[in-house]
């Protein structure tokens, strides 16, 4: 998995269990040459990562005077979570255990424009048990509660709610997925649809039937030009995609 952070910032990643052991590779800066002005992965540049000096980061201090010049990431490891402060554009990989009987392998890479400050792991096993209840009911009536459940804009007990970006455009329509409700065995989106042509359009559930599509809703389903309404799906549990 692929997490990319931002340079000189704080960023943090966060496990939903204890860490028992992890591993870093070397940090591999990237260096710029100077005829193409290209950034190149020099493994010379490699810096050997201390194994996890806990803490690196102090509170009321400044990275910048009290990192060695050399140093190209600062780390620290807590409970649960990561902290890491760059001070180098590259990319190093970490194995962390602790989850089960899987390790996880992360491979994080500075940019100076791509990069989040925080990624939040989550088990989805827990929230499982309680979506469970609800999904015991009838296929149809379990429909109608979650599409009810996003018009309504108030995720089911056991619901985790998701919100990651998503933006396409079909013929005349430009759709931007708004939030998700993963449950054991169901998920529920709401998008927002706009009508981009110059004319009325109309939307069809039948337009966004899949195996994998159990229902389609929509707030209003005829669109005069640049109008927008609600969509509503219900579908069967996919993972949610991570950030990468």
């Amino acid at each position: 998995m692929t997490l990319y952070i931002p340079l000189k910032e704080y960023s943090v990643i966060e496990f939903p269990f204890e860490i028992k052991d992890k591993k870093a590779s070397a940090f591999y800066s990237m260096v710029k040459v100077k005829k193409k002005d290209k950034k190149v992965d020099s493994k010379k540049d490699g810096v050997k990562v201390p194994r996890f000096q806990t803490p690196i980061i102090k509170k009321k201090t400044d990275p910048k005077k009290t990192v060695k010049k050399k140093a190209p990431i600062i780390i620290n490891v807590g409970k649960n979570n990561i902290q890491l402060y760059p001070l180098a554009l590259g990319h190093m990989e970490f194995v962390i255990w602790g989850y089960k009987k899987f390790p996880i392998l992360l491979k994080i890479i500075v940019d100076n424009k791509l990069g989040e400050k925080y990624y939040l792991f989550k088990d989805y096993s827990i929230n499982k048990r309680i979506a469970n209840k609800l999904e015991s009911d009838s296929h149809e009536k379990i429909i109608a509660r979650l599409t009810k459940a996003l018009y309504n804009k108030k995720p089911p007990k056991g619901y985790t709610i998701e919100s990651y970006y998503s933006k396409f455009k079909v013929k005349n329509f430009e759709f931007v997925l708004v939030q998700s409700y993963f449950g054991k065995r169901y998920i529920a989106e709401e998008w927002r649809v706009s009508n981009k042509s110059d004319a009325t359009e109309k939307l069809y559930p039948e337009q966004f039937f899949n195996d994998d599509i159990y229902s389609v809703s929509f707030e209003n389903d005829i669109l005069n030009s640049d109008e927008t309404t609600r969509m509503f799906i219900v579908r069967k549990f996919q993972t949610p995609p991570q950030s990468d």
